[in-house]
């Protein structure tokens, strides 16, 4: 693991909202943020409501509703009826979501809490149209024998899979990272399919603060495949109490969900959302908080945590995708580069595809991208294989 130096974020603004009678006019209790071109979408874990934020200026924000009815503004029944949405998704554009889509999931520490929405984009990144309420239910029911605890805090959408983080507490101080087949949970939760992938797990070690356990709180990708994870010390013994918080921290994990570096905040803020964006030799947060408080107003933040050296730095080249659906049965041409042969068969593992690649990823020291790219294109011209433009992301080594 690499140590992170701590971090003090710079608060931007105060999450206020367009007022409307007989609800707070801001959001209060943050819980997950997604990113959209110049968008932000904020969901709280006390609310019936998403919220979006234009990302430059102090203008409040719209509220957009998640479920119907109305909460009661006691606290206590209001944490026992609440639907406790806690992790917001970004689902790419495909055949289902022409311009995408936003799923807000509920934690699933109580029955209450195993629903979910489903928001479709426009072309603009705006929410198009009214939430399509989801059922939680059938998939959570498969992650309760995986987890001493089940409490989704965080989700993330990447390489054809879901990526669900569980949050630890003081009792059970482990938190998971869950994986499962993307397209296979959408077709349980809005479709109503029977479940029935594998769902692989693995834990996530994130230390403590003054003996309290680090857990995750929320989570994003990076294009390499890397994750963003935010993670608090919360003196808490279950998944429904809140409790004192002792620390805070920005952590950079593998694919695996290793821990590659953690930075504590200076100041312990309560962070439960984030999103993050790559820079030149950095990687830029926003991030937003709860301060289990209904009178307080959660914030944004950013900061920029530092890149690890000698990590693998990613670039994108357009080439061509190695379409298998239509290609004859056979080898490859003898004329390829021993490399090209190699990627043939990780990717058709020796015959045609079943299903179609939707991108090509190739690590290669910086001595040879260009010759393997050159390699690829040589291929792609051969009559036998049907093509189709793709981002290829390759990797070189940095000295």
């Amino acid at each position: 693991m690499g140590v992170g130096s701590r971090i003090e974020p710079t608060r931007l603004r105060d999450l206020a909202l367009v007022p409307a009678a007989g609800t707070a006019g801001f959001v209060s209790a943050a819980s997950g943020l997604v990113r959209v071109g110049s968008h932000l979408y904020v969901i709280a874990d006390d609310a019936l409501e998403l919220a979006a934020f234009d990302i430059d200026g102090q203008a409040p924000g719209r509220r957009i509703r998640l479920f119907p009815g109305v909460l009661p503004a006691e606290k206590a029944r209001r944490k026992r009826l609440k639907p406790d949405v806690e992790a917001l998704v970004w689902l790419e554009p495909d055949t289902r979501f022409p311009n995408g889509a936003l799923m807000a999931l509920g934690s699933g520490s109580t029955t209450l809490r195993r629903r979910g929405a489903i928001l479709v984009m426009d072309s603009e990144g705006r929410v198009a149209g009214a939430a399509r309420p989801i059922d939680l239910s059938p998939l959570y029911a498969h992650l309760d024998c995986l987890v001493p605890e089940l409490n989704i805090e965080g989700a993330v959408a990447t390489g054809g899979d879901l990526l669900l983080f569980n949050r630890g507490n003081r009792s059970h101080p482990e938190n998971a990272m869950i994986r499962v087949d993307l397209r296979k949970a959408l077709a349980s939760c809005i479709d109503g399919v029977a479940f029935d992938a594998s769902v692989r797990t693995c834990p996530l070690a994130l230390g403590r603060a003054q003996g309290v356990p680090f857990t995750v709180t929320d989570a994003a990708a990076l294009p390499d495949g890397r994750l963003v994870a935010t993670a608090v010390a919360e003196n808490t013994a279950d998944a429904y109490n809140d409790g004192a918080c002792i620390g805070s921290a920005v952590a950079l994990l593998g694919a695996d969900g290793g821990l590659l570096a953690m930075h504590e905040f200076a100041t312990p803020l309560k962070v439960e959302g984030v999103a993050a964006t790559v820079a030149e030799g950095r990687i830029d947060v926003l991030l937003v908080t709860d301060a289990d408080d209904p009178t307080i107003p959660a914030a944004l933040y950013k900061a920029a945590i530092p890149l690890p050296c000698g990590r693998r730095q990613f670039r994108r080249y357009d080439v061509s995708e190695i379409d298998f659906r239509s290609a004859p049965r056979r080898s490859p041409p003898r004329s390829a580069s021993s490399s090209i042969a190699r990627i043939f068969s990780v990717i058709s593992r020796g015959s045609a595809c079943s299903r179609p690649m939707t991108s090509l990823r190739v690590s290669r020291s910086a001595r040879t991208i260009s010759s393997s790219l050159a390699c690829i294109a040589a291929v792609s011209r051969n009559p036998w294989i049907r093509t189709t433009p793709v981002m290829m992301m390759a990797a070189t080594e940095r000295a």
